[in-house]
């Protein structure tokens, strides 16, 4: 038995949902990858699909295998991708990656001003916008989404944690009262996020848990113009601290409350599932992993 052809013959049955209409896709008969389907539950011991003359499904075993294989396949596709003649040689080509907007204009485009360094041949197309883009309609390679996931095909890494700061300008400080407790936010003016203007901002230490009502003048509906807000000293911003670190590392920004812990959520980088999954795609996904990592 071929093992490798009958993995990829398995994960085209579950990826097209019938064996007719991988027979199609794989240019074999249905009585083929019927025989390799069987030859390769034989192997393992193991039924990966229920098939019944109306539809068919993965079992729960079909279902652990299905996603090891693809992993399997995609390093082996990779693999062989990454070599031309026994040389090394850079991926090239186009890929669109959708973001969010604040988190794609603030932390992304540094991130790939470092990524183009290393590969200058890969051409990226970057949308951005605070929908979840649907990947396969928009025909988008890589997405990054913030929070929770839902559940869904995709294949999701986490990239990094969204975790708040509170901050406001050196300004703003020396002209009112020392900050040294969560609840003094309800004397001083804190702009909001507009979407978010009616939520208490919370603070946890000690395993005890303060919710502060904050109140201000002012609020908008753009990350960016909450920090240009708050570094032009008009009030205090609570905000992910991935977007003000460099307003903070130069100072026109001061963290308030470090000993607190704040709210946080995952980012993730999602796509879509392929065994063949392009060397260009995986290098941006090696690379934003590895990057996002040294920033925390």
């Amino acid at each position: 038995m071929n093992l490798f052809k009958s993995m990829r013959v398995f994960v085209k049955v579950a990826d097209k949902g019938s064996l007719t209409m991988a027979a199609k896709a794989l240019s074999l008969s249905p009585a083929m990858v019927g025989n390799y389907l069987q030859s390769l539950e034989d192997h393992l011991g193991e039924v990966l699909i229920h098939r019944t003359t109306r539809r068919q499904s993965l079992t729960d075993f079909g279902q652990q295998y299905y996603a090891r294989c693809v992993e399997i396949l995609g390093m082996v596709a990779d693999a062989e991708a990454s070599t031309s003649g026994g040389h090394a040689h850079l991926p090239v080509g186009k890929l669109c990656v959708a973001a969010p907007i604040s988190f794609g204009s603030e932390a992304l485009i540094p991130a790939l001003k470092a990524f183009y360094k290393k590969y200058p041949d890969i051409e990226i197309n970057l949308m951005l916008s605070d929908r979840n883009v649907d990947l396969i309609e928009d025909d988008i390679d890589l997405a990054i989404r913030i929070g929770k996931l839902p559940d869904s095909s995709l294949i999701s890494r986490e990239l990094c944690r969204y975790e708040m700061a509170v901050c406001a300008s050196p300004s703003y400080l020396e002209q009112h009262e020392v900050l040294t407790d969560p609840d003094q936010l309800s004397n001083h003016n804190c702009i909001q996020y507009r979407s978010a203007s009616t939520s208490p901002w919370k603070f946890h230490k000690n395993g005890n848990t303060k919710t502060v009502q904050v109140n201000g003048n002012l609020k908008v509906d753009d990350g960016r113009a909450l920090r240009k807000a708050a570094y032009e000293g008009m009030g205090i911003i609570m905000q992910p601290r991935i977007l003000l670190i460099e307003d903070i590392q130069n100072g026109r920004l001061n963290q308030l409350f470090q000993d607190f812990e704040l709210p946080n959520r995952a980012i993730h980088l999602v796509y879509l599932r392929n065994i063949n999954l392009p060397s260009k795609i995986r290098c941006l996904i090696d690379f934003l992993l590895m990057y996002f990592d040294s920033k925390n």
